[in-house]
């Protein structure tokens, strides 16, 4: 009986599809965006601003220049209205969502008895509850495209690191709520996924490894001989937001360099 499943090949395509993106205009986000953009995706960049850092161009002039469709979509995860009516507006530009991408991210240092309780706060309500009010107002449009979700984790939901207190454990509630609305969902045709990003030099990142001790303690934990690059996790997204990935769901592809080995 031939196979109805596509090819690698012919799987990594995603012509017009409407990919929504969190926390896409800085970073890992960025560069998941950049890489729909160029596989001729139409993409939503969803950002609490498009102010830039060093970058000389927004991530959505970006896209277009190089013949993309984009258009930048102001929301903070952190308000439930914002977020609702950004993704309306997505949806009023683009059409339906397709492809969810939950990205967006912070961290503060601290362990348990330093962290501020604010901090903590506030690194879940942008980490665990943003992904999942984007994925509840996303979960209209997901189930009418038979979408799809990734959640973009971390080793660091996986174990524990050294002061990590509310990054870890906001990975963690990530990755259980991929898994959640997997069994929940993918009867209904939708697919949910996550990575889990080891240390990827770029982003939040690049300041804790200036430390010297901490990039040494950490290159010593990475089996392959370099950290990660944001290329290494947008490969592992587009991969399971392709049809080559139709058959996985509620799982955790771990981009790490052997971390976890």
């Amino acid at each position: 009986m031939p196979s109805t499943v596509p090819s690698i090949i012919d799987g990594l395509e995603f012509t017009d599809v409407h990919v929504l993106v969190t926390g896409a205009a800085t970073g890992l986000g960025r560069h998941i965006a950049l890489e729909f953009g160029a596989a001729d995706a139409v993409v939503s960049v969803l950002d609490i601003t498009e102010t830039l850092q060093n970058e000389q161009r927004s991530v959505v002039d970006e896209i277009k220049e190089d013949g993309g469709k984009a258009a930048f979509i102001q929301a903070d995860l952190t308000d439930e209205t914002q977020v609702r009516n950004g993704i309306s507006k997505a949806i009023d530009q683009f059409g339906e969502v397709e492809v969810l991408v939950n990205n967006a991210g912070i961290n503060r240092l601290g362990s348990v008895n330093e962290i501020q309780i604010e901090e903590w706060d506030r690194i879940f309500a942008i980490n665990l509850r943003g992904a999942f009010l984007t994925a509840r107002f996303c979960l209209p449009s997901l189930l009418k495209t038979n979408g799809t979700v990734i959640n973009v984790a971390s080793t660091a939901g996986l174990h524990g690191s050294p002061n990590y207190a509310a990054y870890g454990p906001s990975k963690s509630g990530l990755l259980n709520l991929t898994r959640q609305l997997a069994v929940d969902f993918s009867q209904n045709g939708v697919r949910v996924n996550a990575v889990a990003p080891g240390v990827i030099e770029a982003g939040m990142a690049i300041e804790e490894l200036s430390d010297p001790d901490i990039r040494q303690r950490k290159r010593e934990k990475t089996l392959l001989p370099r950290f990660g690059t944001p290329q290494d996790v947008a490969n592992a997204v587009l991969f399971l937001a392709s049809d080559a990935a139709s058959f996985i769901t509620g799982e955790t592809v771990v981009v790490d360099g052997g971390w976890c080995a």
